[in-house]
């Protein structure tokens, strides 16, 4: 699947999201096999997060796709670092 991210409004949404989470994190469609995006800080790429061959929130805007994400993944949160993929994924994409 396309990485639908490469997409500048799609992305820009994403890059909104991001800088409400934390001021300092670019975001760039990520040049990773199956990755959709890629956070920096700096030059520095702190993760590669998101899987282009699902859907996330911004992409169907679907409330109960989300619900059932955030069910699923709500243990994994529990031990995530604020730059991990996870919690990138959880505040950016879902």
């Amino acid at each position: 699947m396309p990485n639908l991210y490469r997409n500048k409004n799609l992305l820009a949404k994403a890059q909104r999201k991001a800088k409400n989470y934390d001021k300092r994190l670019v975001l760039k469609a990520s040049t990773k096999k199956n990755k959709k995006l890629d956070a920096f800080i700096g030059k520095t790429r702190v993760a590669s997060f998101g899987d282009t061959r699902y859907k996330d929130f911004n992409i169907t805007g679907n409330k109960d796709r989300r619900k059932a994400y955030r069910a699923r993944h709500r243990n994994v949160m529990l031990k995530a670092t604020k730059f991990s993929p996870a919690r990138l994924s959880w505040n950016i994409l879902w």
